[in-house]
């Protein structure tokens, strides 16, 4: 199971005299699954090349690990206009003139989904029983994608349908340590031992950003070309970004070969990007870098070949 977290996107807008706000925001989070491999063997690459200058001989306990991770996360939201309620909609970009134009009651939702995908290879180093460092090179893609639609309730078949969508490509060197130690005690009614671990690590990468909005709208009866018309905006980025990420993990082998973790923590990113939606008139939707933090909870099973 994985937890998600990011910057949330809005949809349509309510007027509010003096100062519009977004009618609905997506969910700032979402839930779903992981699932990786890791193949590990004995070899040296780089520690040979590195422990000499510290003194140290070259005959380490190491191994190389290469693997992937992929998650999908998804979650919903939904809204309705009420009483008195004044929305309206703002395209990102004129069409035929028009930017804005009130919709009336509506019923509103957003579904978003996150794709997360880690390409790595990592050279371990185990100093004793307790810690164990590694260094690497780390590929990572992030897509999150914000499916928007919006029903009229007096006009059948006014609909709006909005998709933002963000990929973010991360490549860089990646550092870490880890620090694995067995509890004092066994799982009652078992002869289990929990094992706690901590882990850090840090990726200063190259990044490469790309993200759209597509806005549809139908609004039957109307004049063309507004009874059914589109509107695309589109920016991308390329910049330094660097991740890391903290966790602390309990774990089990619950046979030889099938083990459980449960794990939590936070991830830092210094450049995901996002789209700011327009409000009012005007505006224009913006494809912004900002710094971002969130926590990270995963409970995993691992089998082992």
């Amino acid at each position: 199971m994985q937890f998600d977290e990011f910057k949330p996107t809005s949809l349509g807008t309510l007027f509010v005299p003096g100062a519009d706000r977004p009618f609905l925001f997506s969910r700032g989070s979402a839930t779903g699954f992981n699932v990786g491999l890791n193949v590990r063997t004995q070899g040296q690459i780089v520690w040979p090349l590195i422990l000499p200058l510290f003194g140290q001989n070259g005959a380490t306990q190491e191994s190389l690990a290469f693997g992937f991770t992929f998650s999908r996360t998804w979650s919903s939201v939904s809204g309705s206009s009420g009483p008195g309620d004044m929305p309206f909609f703002t395209l990102v970009e004129p069409f035929a003139g028009v930017q804005s134009f009130g919709i009336g009651p509506i019923d509103a939702s957003i579904k978003s989904s996150v794709n997360t995908m880690s390409v790595y290879l990592n050279d371990k180093l185990q100093l004793d029983e307790f810690w164990t460092i590694y260094l690497g090179m780390r590929f990572q893609r992030t897509e999150i994608e914000h499916d928007g639609r919006i029903n009229s309730r007096v006009l059948p078949g006014f609909t709006i349908n909005q998709v933002v969508s963000t990929n973010d490509n991360y490549f860089g060197p990646v550092f870490g340590a880890k620090y694995m130690t067995p509890l004092p005690f066994v799982i009652p009614g078992t002869n289990i031992q929990p094992i706690l671990d901590i882990n850090g690590w840090l990726s200063p990468s190259l990044r490469i950003s790309d993200g759209s909005v597509r806005q549809h709208v139908v609004i039957p009866g109307a004049a063309p070309p507004f009874d059914n018309f589109a509107v695309r905006t589109s920016d991308t980025s390329v910049g330094f970004a660097l991740l890391g990420g903290v966790n602390a993990g309990l774990s089990a082998n619950i046979t030889p070969n099938i083990s459980a973790r449960l794990s939590g923590g936070f991830r830092f990113n210094t450049a995901q990007n996002a789209f700011e939606m327009p409000v009012s008139p005007g505006q224009r939707a913006r494809f912004d870098t900002d710094f971002h933090i969130r926590r990270e909870f995963r409970f995993s099973v691992g089998f082992r070949f």
